[in-house]
């Protein structure tokens, strides 16, 4: 089947993207600068988006300057409500996504979504981010993945520098 490679990401090295081709990729940042770089550069106006962890909205305005839909996700209250009053044509919902990943998978089906952007703590540990990446891979097949996630982060660097044979937490 179709695989996703991981890529670092680097700001200086970022470049818009027009017309994708058919390999998946994952970019894995470790800062919400780069995070949103991303969300500037990578999109093409047919892309539906899921966001999960929208904050305060600040991303997902981005993402929906430049995608046809998009539709996030946060377990803070406040932050939901405070990014549906700053990006009224995104659909966002109240979600707690790693106690609930169930209600993820259903709402990533109703969103259609090729491309998924994860911050849901950029500290959190890897082997949740994984976690949830692997869930996603249930019910989408996305051409891009962004993932904000220090710990991933430094550890793509490792692999990719030859440092380290594997990502994998085990």
């Amino acid at each position: 089947g179709t695989t996703s490679r991981l890529t670092h990401s680097q700001a200086s090295k970022l470049c818009p993207l027009y017309g994708r081709g058919t390999q998946r990729a994952v970019l894995v940042v470790a800062e919400t600068i780069h995070y949103r770089a991303l969300a500037r550069s990578q999109l093409l106006p047919s892309d539906s988006v899921l966001e999960i962890g929208v904050s305060f909205g600040d991303t997902t305005v981005e993402l929906a300057r430049r995608a046809r839909t998009i539709c996030g996700v946060d377990n803070s209250p406040l932050c939901v409500e405070r990014a549906r009053s700053r990006c009224s044509c995104a659909r966002i919902e109240l979600m707690d996504v790693i106690a609930n990943p169930g209600q993820l998978l259903t709402l990533a089906k109703q969103a259609a979504a090729n491309v998924v952007f994860i911050d849901i703590g950029g500290n959190r540990a890897m082997d949740t981010v994984i976690s949830m990446l692997a869930t996603l891979q249930e019910c989408l097949v996305p051409i891009l993945v962004v993932v904000k996630c220090r710990e991933l982060h430094a550890k793509t660097l490792l692999y990719a520098r030859g440092h380290i044979n594997s990502i994998a937490t085990r």
